[in-house]
């Protein structure tokens, strides 16, 4: 008998077990409802370049 709490990350158990998946979040859009672009990772690189970082000084008051 296997001790499940010693083997549970073994590379074998990952075949068996329930990967979890995206679906259950899924829903249909409702009428007129869109779906916004997710922004490409140079469009997120702006716009956290964008946002104004708290200087040393306030931090350390």
């Amino acid at each position: 008998m296997r001790n499940d709490n010693i083997d549970q990350y073994d590379d074998d158990d990952f075949e068996t077990c329930a990967r979890p998946s995206a679906d259950q979040f899924r829903r249909p859009l409702r009428h007129g409802e869109v779906v916004p672009p997710i922004p490409s990772i140079y469009e997120q690189l702006a716009m956290a370049s964008m946002t104004p970082m708290r200087s040393g000084k306030a931090a350390s008051r």
